[in-house]
């Protein structure tokens, strides 16, 4: 064991004799002086038995944490994500703007060209000039009309293709040996002419198309789709339509516009009259409070809440909203403001009385008369 000192040398002043003896080269005199104060209170103060204690309780204390492992560093544990789920995507609703953009992506030139909706081609058949044709229109659901040939698909056919499958439908009409070449003179009208009608004046192809109140979305040129269902799903639609009404060429870009803030107007005695921007739960105080709240002479026993509706009628409220700040009763406080809505907060008597005071009598009198009438009944007073 690790020890400092003995039983002996907690007498007073006992291991502080033995420094003051190794003190050399000092008079006399100041050893004893040294002996007395280590005799005194000094030798008193630092027994060295109670250093050994003081020092045992600190090695103790120090082999106790080692071997339980309190005295290391707190490891650092993460704590769980508040919301780990994955963001749920953006629905698409009535009332929402879908901004459409259309791009044309002419296919590569390697490729063979494949005959699609629109192209104008010249049908020759050798030998045949009533059976030969200059401009023959491949029609939206993809199909050729041709002499002795009711209908015929061309879409998505090579050229060369084409051709074969005419000379086998003349050949079944009794024409021997028929030599048919086809050539397409005009390529993608329909196409040109869809981007040319909805081309906007800075040369973008594009529409807005408005999400109707039960979710319809009209498209031009394409069957309308179903809304209310999330804006990826919306999307994949809409390209699905147009690739297949207009082929690879047409890609379709989606996006929905930001909502403008629904705007509720106060109006009357507050201090900012105007509209507000409304946010989710919004009731009259509220509304107020974003006004700058009331202003003086405002009449808080009878505030008018008017609510327009879609069928042309106005509905109104009269609240007393006096109760609400003074008694708290927000009976009448809790009507949920809407999109629309306009709060009037009115004049009280006294401030209606004054107004008219002020702009009827004060400003249609003259300033001499004024002070004639204020300086007589001054003087009346005084006698």
């Amino acid at each position: 064991m690790f020890t400092i000192g003995s039983e002996a040398g907690c007498a007073p002043g006992g291991w502080l004799r033995v420094l003051s003896g190794r003190i050399a080269g000092g008079p006399q005199g100041g050893n004893d002086r040294l002996r007395e104060k280590a005799d005194g209170r000094m030798g008193r103060r630092w027994c060295p038995l109670q250093v050994h204690r003081h020092i045992r309780y600190l090695l103790a204390l120090l082999f106790t944490c080692a071997a339980l492992g309190g005295c290391s560093t707190p490891s650092i544990q993460s704590s769980p994500l508040a919301n780990s789920e994955p963001r749920q995507p953006p629905m698409v609703v009535a009332d929402d703007v879908l901004d459409l953009r259309f791009v044309h992506r002419p296919l590569p030139q390697a490729e063979p060209y494949r005959i699609g909706f629109g192209d104008k081609l010249r049908v020759n058949v050798f030998g045949h000039d009533a059976l030969s044709q200059d401009a023959v229109l491949v029609l939206p659901d993809g199909h050729i009309t041709l002499p002795l040939i009711s209908r015929l698909r061309a879409d998505g056919l090579l050229v060369e293709e084409l051709a074969s499958r005419i000379a086998a439908a003349y050949r079944e009409q009794q024409i021997r040996d028929p030599d048919v070449t086809v050539s397409v003179q005009t390529s993608g009208g329909r196409l040109r002419d869809f981007l040319e009608s909805i081309s906007r004046g800075s040369g973008q192809q594009g529409v807005l198309v408005p999400v109707e109140l039960d979710g319809t979305v009209s498209l031009p040129a394409v069957a309308p789709i179903s809304a209310n269902r999330p804006f990826n799903e919306v999307r994949a639609d809409i390209q699905a339509s147009y690739a297949q009404e207009f082929g690879p060429e047409l890609a379709v870009v989606v996006r929905v516009l930001p909502r403008e803030s629904p705007l509720a107007y106060v109006l009357g005695e507050v201090t900012n009259p105007g509209p507000i921007e409304l946010r989710k739960d919004t009731n009259p105080l509220i509304a107020i409070a974003r006004a700058g709240g009331f202003a003086p002479g405002a009449d808080l026993e009878k505030v008018r809440v008017f609510r327009f509706t879609d069928e042309g009628q106005v509905d109104q409220w009269e609240l007393d909203l006096a109760q609400s700040l003074e008694n708290g009763n927000h009976d009448q406080a809790r009507i949920p403001i809407l999109a629309r809505d306009v709060i009037f907060v009115p004049k009280t008597g006294v401030a209606v009385a004054n107004e008219i005071v002020r702009q009827y009598i004060r400003n249609m009198l003259p300033t001499s008369v004024g002070f004639g009438l204020s300086y007589g009944i001054n003087q009346g007073g005084n006698n």
